[in-house]
Order: structure tokens, then sequence, then C-alpha cells
């Protein structure tokens, strides 16, 4: 028993000397001029407290003629202290520690800065942006060269979340993405009566109204009304969506409808009847009258379809 116990201490604490230690840097901040250390940038976890007191006192030299210290450079130092560390270990959080000198971007103008963008990417007769807010660590502000003028850009401008991540560019180089906490209000139709499936949405029966929202998506934004029906009831004051709504089919399904089949200078009149309902524009599949077999035809009015070879 003795015997077992010890085998098993020894296996924990041989476990343990050898566990992975993990990295994180959490901030990129400015740290001045002064001496550092590994750990004022990288905080080291699991592995033995032994470890990781080696790991964070490993004093770093400055990179010359450079204005950082990059996640890449700081891991090399940290491979070359624990030889248990294989060359594949990396840490996470941020890439790039301010080391040197740091211009401190306004929180007030990035905020401004990034109102406006969006109030130029949206159209504002249908969505609002109450209020735009950092409100992370201000030291995170900080940029390795002087924002005297600075852009900004969305990776996906047509879709905005209520926590939005931006991209910081000087002369077109993206030097900082901080994430701004945003008040978004949209402009939605709902109706003013209670409708059950299959009835048709009639504008005078739809009004507008401002409610908050966590995302908002500009290819959905100001939709027409116009021409819909109902595919799920909806309740006096319901919002109009494209869950519930669709638009009128020009075609309707189980329904004959007028074919025209081209083939160079010939053009061929006939009946068919469509297999699904189907608006202009789109492609459906119909049979024609006498016949079993079904065809891709193309919706190119109110109950009329086009096969053009």
């Amino acid at each position: 028993m003795r015997f077992a116990y010890f085998i098993c201490v020894l296996f924990v604490f041989s476990w343990c000397a050898t566990a992975e230690v993990a990295g994180r840097i959490e901030h990129a901040t400015f740290k001045g001029s002064t001496p550092l250390l590994l750990g004022d940038l990288i905080h080291f976890t699991g592995g033995t407290a032994e470890r990781r007191a080696r790991l964070a006192n490993v004093e770093l030299q400055w990179p010359e003629n450079k204005m950082m210290l990059t996640a890449s450079a700081l891991q090399k130092h940290a491979r070359s202290i624990d030889d248990q560390l294989g060359d594949d270990w990396t840490t996470e959080g941020y890439k790039q520690v301010f080391v040197k000198q740091c211009w401190r971007l306004s929180k007030i103008e990035l905020e401004k800065k990034v109102k406006r963008y969006l109030y130029k990417s949206f159209n504002s007769e249908y969505v609002r942006f109450r209020n735009v807010k950092f409100s992370g660590n201000e030291q995170d502000l900080c940029l390795i060269e002087n924002p005297i003028h600075f852009d900004m850009e969305m990776q996906n401008v047509a879709v905005v979340f209520e926590r939005q991540r931006v991209n910081i560019l000087i002369e077109d180089r993206v030097v900082l993405s901080p994430v701004l906490d945003v008040s978004i209000e949209e402009k939605v139709a709902v109706t003013n009566v209670a409708k059950r499936r299959g009835d048709r949405i009639l504008l005078s029966e739809v009004s507008w109204e401002w409610v908050p929202t966590s995302r908002v998506n500009m290819n959905e934004l100001g939709n027409s009304y116009n021409n819909l029906i109902v595919t799920r009831n909806i309740k006096r004051g319901g919002r109009l969506k494209s869950v519930n709504t669709k638009i009128r089919p020009d075609v309707l399904k189980g329904k004959w409808v007028e074919l025209s089949m081209r083939s160079g200078g010939i053009s061929i009149k006939g009946k068919a009847k469509a297999l699904s309902d189907g608006v202009i524009g789109e492609t459906i599949q119909v049979v024609l009258d006498g016949q079993g077999q079904s065809i891709s035809a193309k919706v190119v009015s109110k109950g009329a379809v086009v096969v053009s070879n």
C-alpha cells in the first residue's frame, strides 16, 4: 500500500514538473523605456511555481530601431529559458506589446469617429446609433505612430453588433482594433391588425416603430412591404419579418401558366402546370400540358414563364 502511494505521489510530482506552461498577453500597452521583465508582458499559468517564476523574471532586451515587441519575439525568449517549451509553444491574446513610445488615441475622438462612420454607412431613416462608447482600458488605446490623422474600417460593413470591433488605420495600415459598445435602434414594420396565414399585407395596415436591437443588417433595412402575404399567423402589433411573410408569388403552385419556349428564332407557346410558387426572375419547375416530365422555366410576368435553350 505504501509502495503504491509512493508511486502515485511520484507520478503527480513528475506530472506537475512537466505540465505545460501557458502564457497570455493581456494588454497592448505602453511600458516605457525602463528595464522590462518577461512577466510584465506575459501572464504565465500552469507548470510549477518555480518554472513560472524563472520565466517571469527574464529581463528583456529592447528591440533596436523598433517601437514594439511582438508576441513571436516574446515566445522566443520564453523558449530559450525553458527547454521544456516546444518549438510550437505560443502565447494567446495580443500579438504585439508597445514598449518605447506611445501616442495615446483620444477616447472621445475615437467614439465620435466611429459614430460618424456608422451613420455614413447606414441609412439613418431606418437605423440610429444612440450611443457609441469605448468601455475598455484606455491604456490599450496606445499607438506606435502619432494619430494626427487616422481612418477606420469594419471587416463586415453590412452588419453592426452591440459589441463591435473596428480597425484603426494609419496610412492604410491597421494599427489598432478596439471593441466598442454600440446602442442600436432599428425602425421596424408592425401590423396594426391580426393576420392569418395566407392574408395579404396592406400598406394601410402597417406602421413603423423604433425598437432596440443587438444587431442590424444593412441588407434587411427598409424592406418593401408591398405585395406581401403572411406565412405565419401574426398578432396585432407583431413585427413583419422574413420568417412570417414572403413576396406574393407571381406564379402559384399547382396553377396553369402560359409557357413560351424559345429556340433560336422559333417560339412555341403552350400551357404548363407550376410545381412551386415563384416570383418574377425566379426559375421554377413546370410540367407541360399532357406530359409527365418536368422542365425548368423562368417566371417573366404574372402567370407566365419562359423556357430558353
